[in-house]
């Protein structure tokens, strides 16, 4: 009788573990399907210029899951105050990497200005990553007048 029972004891015991190990491991997963793989730096830049200028602004954009996340696209647009310029060719991310997405602006027209620009990825948490870029575009006549009184002085 005491055999039986402890042959029925480590059995059920074995059988517990078991469940146990395995409920514990399709936890892990389940956290680790829904940990978030990518990190996304600013997004949001702010920037005084003058008319005719080009400049340059990164998103910086962190794989750390166990996939490659592909940049499949973004915005890019020209109207009459400015025109943004993104890479043409798709991006990847490796697993465990990082990279500098390149966003190039050229302003046409003085005054205050906003930007609006996303950029599309594979990663279904992130599959559209909203960019703004804002900011005062003075004249070149103002230029001068500045450079002018700064020599007078």
């Amino acid at each position: 009788m005491r055999t039986t029972f402890k042959v029925l004891s480590g059995l059920f015991f074995i059988a517990a573990a078991a469940c146990f190990a395995a409920g514990t491991w399709s936890w892990r997963n389940a956290i680790e399907e829904n940990k978030d793989p990518l990190t996304i730096g600013s997004t949001r830049f702010d920037f005084k210029a003058v008319k005719g200028d080009k400049l340059k602004f990164e998103v910086a954009l962190k794989n750390s899951g166990k996939k490659p996340i592909e940049i499949v696209g973004s915005t890019s647009f020209c109207n009459p105050d400015g025109c943004i310029k993104n890479p043409p060719d798709r991006l990847t991310i490796s697993p465990r990497s990082m990279i500098n997405f390149p966003i190039e602006l050229e302003v046409k027209s003085p005054g205050d200005h906003e930007f609006p620009m996303t950029i599309f990825t594979d990663c279904p948490k992130h599959f559209k990553i909203p960019v703004t870029i804002r900011g005062y575009v003075r004249d070149v006549k103002e230029k001068e007048k500045l450079a002018a009184s700064d020599d007078r002085s």
